[in-house]
């Protein structure tokens, strides 16, 4: 099992809970992401703690409608994860 601190934790919980309720678990927004006390880089910095201990994948941002600089939206996927039984 890996170990992880209380802030990896948190963050954790929000993405999963942010899957959950985005497309029942399958994947979420990080653009949707909320976490209490952690925003910008140090969210970034959590968040890519967690995909070096193998336990989120981030996808590559994805640009609708020209993106944002025509008006559009970027969105950047992550998945959970699952462990191997």
């Amino acid at each position: 099992m890996t170990s992880l601190t209380s802030l990896e934790s948190k963050v954790l919980a929000a993405m999963v809970a942010n899957a959950d309720a985005t497309t029942g678990g399958e994947f979420g927004i990080l653009e949707e992401l909320k976490v209490a006390g952690v925003r910008g880089k140090a969210l970034g910095g959590v968040i890519t703690s967690l995909q070096n201990k193998n336990l989120v994948t981030v996808h590559e941002p994805v640009e609708t409608n020209g993106g944002p600089r025509r008006g559009g939206e970027r969105y950047t996927q992550f998945t959970i994860v699952k462990e191997s039984k």
